[in-house]
């Protein structure tokens, strides 16, 4: 694997493998990363207003609009992938209009949250930063009961399904604000 370039996490999984067992280069992050950015360069995203990071985020709330209307409507697979392909390239673009290493904060980020314990909120897991005092749930059948009983005691799944409900109207009002193509 290559040393990180300082801009957007260049040179990251240069070694991945595709599902035929082929390495075809085309899959790397690192190539991925690329194509973004000659398409941000093809476009003029850094002169013409694209890598406006707050236009960036209602681009992604559009697209996480997209994702959920394919999930709650039963649409194909295809299409499934096709908006998470949509918001994989906004986020590459985030870190080429921002100049961060992506490759390094995904690393960083997942061995944080490696180190986390989970619990168990209305029935799914959860894994999370829990605060001084709240249990993460074990293997064991009978820590996840005490999990769920301290998550309703909490209030915790409310947390939850506020928080899915914030973003679904962020969505909405954002989509119907956004009438620009999609980068």
């Amino acid at each position: 694997m290559n040393a990180p370039d300082s801009r957007a996490g260049r040179g990251a999984g240069d070694n991945t493998v595709d599902k035929t067992g082929d390495n075809t280069g085309r899959d790397t992050f690192a190539a991925m990363l690329d194509e973004v950015r000659a398409f941000h360069q093809k476009h003029r995203f850094a002169d013409l207003g694209g890598e406006d990071m707050v236009y960036r985020v209602a681009l992604m709330a559009e697209e996480l609009g997209e994702i959920s209307a394919c999930v709650s409507k039963g649409r194909p697979k295809a299409e499934l992938a096709e908006e998470c392909a949509d918001l994989l390239i906004l986020l590459l673009g985030n870190a080429i209009a921002a100049d961060f290493d992506l490759a390094q904060a995904f690393r960083d980020k997942m061995d944080a949250i490696n180190q986390r314990g989970r619990r168990i909120v209305d029935g799914r897991v959860r894994v999370s930063n829990w605060a001084k005092g709240e249990k993460a749930a074990s293997d064991s059948a009978a820590d996840a009961g005490d999990a769920m009983a301290a998550d309703a005691a909490a209030g915790a799944g409310a947390d939850v399904a506020d928080a899915g409900a914030a973003g679904a109207g962020a969505a909405d009002t954002t989509a119907a604000a956004t009438t620009a193509a999609k980068p």
